[in-house]
């Protein structure tokens, strides 16, 4: 499969020139966190809520912060997309492989990643979301689950596919239970996205989650039933 089966063609973006109040907003509306930045349909960068909330933190000089006193918000006002959006080189083309998105996915800093007609051309023409591959994983995992009810293979079989949700599997199937702060560490993904792929994963009875009254959510090896 290439990304080009699945990547989405009708998505947020913004123009170097767009408002921060019509990004702000836009973000609000659409729920959404990141998008690409484009000059006449050429990628320039992604821009993210996280971009924008480094510009209201006062900068340091010489390593320490000479003022607690933010940038004003007068000045942030007038900023525009193209000010705030970080030059990000993570991006894929249409004929990419769904395993070269999987690992980008997984190295992202954003919930997006620009797709570009050509790395010579730049032209956006889509972009894939996190949950986009999650879908995958799930539609492998419940194909899996449903061929283990058949076949009775052993779980040890997903230390041989190379994507999160398996490594988180494999992680926990040979450990027994792993707390998803720990897999965040490990594979140097967002806390909040190992959490996610959990509870779905759960959902299809593949792990069993247990809460902590201190230190979040804990992965445990599902009880299989022959």
């Amino acid at each position: 499969m290439k990304v080009r089966d699945i990547l989405r063609e009708k998505y947020t973006s913004f123009d170097v020139n767009d408002s921060l109040k019509l990004v702000a907003t836009t973000f609000d509306e659409r729920h959404v966190a990141s998008a690409p930045v484009t000059k006449k349909g050429v990628y320039v960068g992604m821009i993210s809520d996280v971009s924008i909330a480094k510009k209201f933190r006062p900068q340091k000089v010489l390593g320490i912060f000479p003022s607690q006193i933010p940038v004003a918000i007068s000045h942030l006002k007038r900023m525009t997309a193209g000010e705030l959006c970080e030059r990000y080189e993570i991006f894929l083309t249409p004929n990419d492989d769904i395993s070269d998105a999987m690992s980008k996915v997984i190295a992202k800093r954003y919930d997006c990643i620009p797709i570009l007609d050509s790395k010579e051309s730049r032209k956006l023409v889509g972009i894939l979301r996190g949950s986009d591959i999650t879908k995958l994983f799930l539609q492998y995992f419940a194909t899996y689950e449903e061929g283990m009810k058949t076949r009775k293979q052993p779980m040890t079989e997903f230390t041989e596919v190379e994507t999160l949700a398996g490594d988180m599997l494999a992680r926990i199937e040979a450990e027994g239970s792993v707390p998803a702060s720990v897999l965040a560490k490990d594979f140097s993904v967002a806390e909040e996205t190992i959490e996610k792929i959990g509870a779905e994963l759960e959902r299809h009875s593949l792990l069993k989650i247990t809460y902590r009254l201190l230190g979040g959510p804990v992965f445990k090896k599902a009880e299989r039933r022959d």
